[in-house]
């Protein structure tokens, strides 16, 4: 219900396009309108089953982005029940379920995806399906499950090719529950190795059917490692602080209501290494965001200091100018933030340290190494991911969405690990964990529903340009989403050419630019209205 609720209010309607979405929307109106799905050339996703899910939610009415953003949210919606249901195959209490997956449902990142048809949460919720289905065929011995979790791996990985961390760390998990014995060493390494083999198949269908060109963007598995690595790039600070910040923000909700009690035996024991490594992480997160006077959103991509989505017409995107104003309660916001999501940060490494030190203690014993498989599954499948990130992103950007996977493996790990010491409900806790999730369910659905009003008024601009037959789409800078119009022509339109457009849509003026109309829009978080403005070029120059 309160997905329902969330979604209502947002007001997913619309048939416009929303950051890279539009070049997935490509390959659905092919299948609609040809019968034969044509790879979007413009991705290094796999992203296949995703197109045909869009696909069924547009056949009752034809093709429309509204459609496409509604099969997100049923999938979002599904990952959101799904991690409930994890933590309860995994043992844990109906409140820690709950706090799990309403932390998933308010999420700004994955609340804000799930109101487009990006991959992101599609590929998330396919992996919790999967993880589901795995988790419970390992602790019920059903071959059932676990043939439902690998073909769900498989659609995961025809999504993304991320996907193959699943079935690697099943390997993992599989073995240490099983013993390494030849034939379950086989039995571990076959589903890994036909998810491997899917992928370049799949890959290899698209080139030789003519759907992707040999000289596309589409990365593959070969293209994740570059010819030579850095181990500076790999270990910059940056990253070692920002994505256990992220993780942290996160699961800022969760662990205020998630506290286990201090008497644990394992927490004991390396309790007074921990805490200094702790002390010694939160000095150097203080000075570094003191040093470089940043603070939260420390990444690009969704989450950005004045809402949810990158503000990508071409005055803001390009030339860096006309940017909202951040009134001074969302500033505070943020600052707030920052100093919460570090201190979460910290628990995040505190319980990552502890399931790590369980895992090894409980494995150099042999009577109780097969129980640790549940730790073992949820930690090498985050270290894999983290790997795989580290070394993509030493050439390229790493963005904030691509973190989201971290978060219920974060949740799952904590769940495995400290079952037996939860608390009793405690009313504080809980209490702060409810205003949390109230406070993050009130900006997800301000920030979405901002990003979603602004782009609907630069439709309604563009389309007011377009419609009346006097200006052709190549005289127009629509921004980086206009692509969707000019891709027909084969002439996707860079965003630096702004000295050849006749007509541009902005946030506000641009020199050598005179206006002809606004459109007017809400901003719900700042509690203010602004406007989408058309501008027409006055000078030759630009």
């Amino acid at each position: 219900m309160i997905w329902l609720v969330m979604s209502v209010l947002v007001n997913p309607f619309g048939d416009f396009p929303l950051s890279d979405d539009w070049v997935y929307a490509l390959s659905v109106k092919s299948i609609l309108e040809t019968g034969y799905f044509q790879f979007p050339a413009l991705t290094s996703a796999n992203v296949g089953p995703q197109v045909y899910w869009g696909y069924l939610f547009c056949l009752p009415f034809g093709f429309s982005f509204t459609a496409l953003r509604v099969s997100t949210l049923t999938l979002g919606l599904g990952g959101v029940i799904t991690l409930y249901a994890l933590v309860r195959e995994l043992g844990g209490e109906r409140r820690t379920a709950l706090l799990a997956a309403l932390a998933l449902a308010v999420n700004p990142l994955y609340f804000g995806l799930a109101n487009s048809f990006m991959t992101d949460v599609p590929f998330l919720s396919l992996v919790m399906i999967a993880l589901y289905f795995l988790v419970r065929g390992l602790r019920r011995h059903s071959s059932v499950d676990l043939v439902l979790g690998f073909f769900i791996s498989f659609a995961a990985i025809l999504v993304r090719q991320f996907g193959l961390v699943v079935l690697l760390a099943f390997a993992f998990a599989y073995l240490i529950k099983n013993g390494a014995s030849l034939a379950n060493l086989a039995k571990a390494i076959a589903p890994l190795a036909l998810g491997t083999i899917l992928h370049f198949t799949y890959q290899h269908w698209l080139i030789e059917t003519g759907r992707m060109s040999i000289l596309g963007e589409h990365s593959s598995i070969q293209q994740l490692l570059p010819a030579s690595l850095s181990v500076w790039a790999v270990l910059t600070g940056k990253r070692l602080i920002t994505i256990p910040m992220y993780i942290g923000f996160f699961a800022l909700p969760f662990l205020c209501g998630f506290i286990p009690r201090k008497s644990i035996g394992f927490m004991s024991e390396c309790s007074k290494s921990i805490r200094v490594f702790l002390i010694a992480f939160a000095l150097l997160s203080l000075g570094g965001i003191w040093w470089t006077g940043k603070i939260m959103p420390l990444m690009v991509n969704v989450l950005i200091k004045s809402g949810i989505g990158t503000l990508t017409l071409h005055d803001t995107f390009v030339l860096g100018i006309n940017e909202p104003a951040i009134p001074l309660a969302i500033a505070a916001f943020w600052v707030v933030l920052t100093l919460l999501a570090m201190a979460a940060a910290c628990s995040v490494i505190y319980y990552v340290a502890l399931a790590s030190h369980r895992a090894i203690v409980e494995f150099l014993n042999p009577e109780s190494r097969p129980i640790t498989w549940s730790y073992t599954f949820f930690a090498v499948m985050g270290a894999a991911y983290l790997a795989v990130l580290m070394v993509l992103f030493i050439k390229v950007t790493l963005y904030d969405r691509y973190l989201l996977l971290f978060f219920p493996l974060f949740i799952l790990l904590v769940s495995a690990v400290t079952l037996e010491s939860q608390p009793p409900l405690h009313r504080t806790r809980v209490g702060l964990s409810f205003v949390l999730l109230i406070l993050y369910a009130g900006f997800s659905v301000a920030a979405t529903h901002d990003y979603l009003s602004w782009n609907r008024s630069r439709w309604l601009a563009l389309h007011s340009l377009i419609d009346d037959g006097k200006v052709h789409p190549n005289q127009i800078n629509g921004g980086y989403e206009f692509g969707w119009v000019l891709y027909d022509s084969k002439h996707v339109k860079k965003l630096g050419k702004v000295d050849k457009d006749e007509y541009m849509v902005t946030f506000g003026p641009v020199p050598g630019y005179t206006e002809l109309r606004r459109y007017p829009f809400q901003r719900w978080l700042f509690l203010s209205e602004s406007n989408i403005f058309i501008l027409r070029r006055t000078s030759i120059d630009g």
